[in-house]
């Protein structure tokens, strides 16, 4: 959890922040590559730098043109919704599924406790299937 913590605080903005520095003038991305590597750069740059300006014009269209995007969001997930609704309700009895379970113990327990804790994992498995359905 505390490597969870320093990568969203520390690394993240870092990285964003070297990433969306600005390049210098007459500077090409693929300048700096290894000589044998730099063809292959180059072209990934034209094909990266293509997409995104095309990316960039789609954007600024949908943000003139907002009533037509908000029309095709609210059909979308108007389309969604239905799909959902008709959607075939499972019951336990037509499909039964798969019940998981894991037996957890504190640190330094012997080998004989993980025995009991299935023992009494087992008996109220086998009184659930008798009942065909599990308990909430």
């Amino acid at each position: 959890m505390l490597l969870s913590v320093v990568v969203a605080l520390i690394l993240t903005p870092v990285l964003c922040a070297s990433l969306l520095k600005p390049v210098a003038a007459g500077h090409e991305p693929a300048e700096n590559a290894i000589r044998f590597l730099r063809p292959f750069f180059s072209r990934f740059d034209r094909i990266f730098f293509r997409i995104r300006d095309r990316y960039v014009k789609t954007v600024e269209r949908s943000f003139s043109r907002k009533l037509r995007y908000f029309m095709i969001y609210v059909l979308i997930v108007a389309a969604v919704g239905i799909l959902f609704l008709r959607l075939p309700r499972p019951t336990f009895r037509r499909r039964p599924g798969i019940l998981l379970a894991q037996v957890m113990l504190p640190t330094g327990a012997t080998w004989s406790r993980p025995g009991k804790s299935w023992t009494t994992y087992s008996a109220i498995s086998r009184r659930t299937k008798k009942r065909r359905s599990i308990p909430p």
